[in-house]
């Protein structure tokens, strides 16, 4: 299995446009600024400072930088999307992937404070399918696909 990368710079209407045509129907996302933590389902109204929007094809990862957002496309296909994007290739790419699941925090664990009391596929508890990604300098990441009940 292999994930291919881009880098994407714009702005905050280019950023939820990006995400409507790389991830299509099934998105999820979470973002936090200083203040929060979200988890939600659909294409975010308003993005928080860091966050990532995902789905069954790859993932989003952006980062605030004033008025303008830096994002890390990570997808499970190279099927031309770049060239209409905008986006442009990471060097090394595809990495080599693994596909696994990540237990989520029970959130109605004590020591969990979120100011959500389920997970966006409605419940408190689950799992998500990710992608364990390698870099070619050694880094791994995981790149969330979806929830798993």
């Amino acid at each position: 299995m292999e994930v291919w990368a881009w880098r994407w710079e714009g702005d905050e209407e280019g950023l939820r446009r990006l995400i409507r045509e790389v991830l299509r129907d099934e998105v999820w996302w979470w973002g936090m600024d200083p203040a929060a933590l979200r988890v939600e389902k659909g294409i975010p109204q308003a993005f928080l400072d860091r966050g990532a929007a995902f789905g069954p094809e790859g993932e989003v990862r952006w980062a605030r930088r004033g008025e303008r957002f830096l994002a890390l496309v990570l997808l499970d296909t190279d099927s031309g999307k770049a060239e209409r994007e905008g986006l442009e290739p990471i060097p090394g790419s595809p990495w080599p992937a693994k596909e696994g699941r990540v237990l989520l925090q029970p959130l109605a664990d004590r020591r969990v404070h979120p100011p959500f009391d389920r997970y966006p596929h409605g419940r408190p508890e689950g799992a998500v399918r990710a992608r364990a990604v390698q870099h070619p300098s050694g880094w791994i990441l995981l790149s969330l696909r979806g929830f798993v009940s």
